[in-house]
């Protein structure tokens, strides 16, 4: 599951001014349960009816495979970065992910305040 991995690099994400939180397609108590048997130390979100994985591209495949999925963010609610993938192990490039979140750091250092 790469919400562990992404846990395991979440104090590099902090230092990159990220937040890291899981949108998990399941009802609220199995959202809960998968937190807890993941040790989450960042929020972990249900999304029962898919709504929200939907708004991001991702659906099922073959009728019963639920696609997974990496996306950034940004702060004025911009999606910044986005890898779908039917197989969950392919849903996160960590290299990518850490290009991608370099990149928008760049940009928002670029921007004079």
């Amino acid at each position: 599951m790469h919400a562990v991995q992404l846990g395991r690099v979440s104090p590099q994400l902090t230092a990159l001014d990220a937040t890291l939180l899981i949108v998990l397609p399941e009802p609220m108590a199995r959202a809960q349960k998968i937190a807890k048997l993941i040790r989450a130390q960042f929020p972990v979100l249900a999304d029962p009816d898919r709504g929200v994985f939907r708004s991001f591209g991702l659906g099922r495949k073959l009728l019963f495979i639920q696609q997974s999925g990496t996306a950034v963010v940004d702060r004025d609610g911009r999606l910044a970065y986005a890898r779908r993938a039917t197989s969950p192990r392919s849903a996160l490039d960590m290299t990518e992910l850490m290009g991608a979140l370099q990149r928008l750091i760049g940009a928002r250092q670029e921007i004079p305040t």
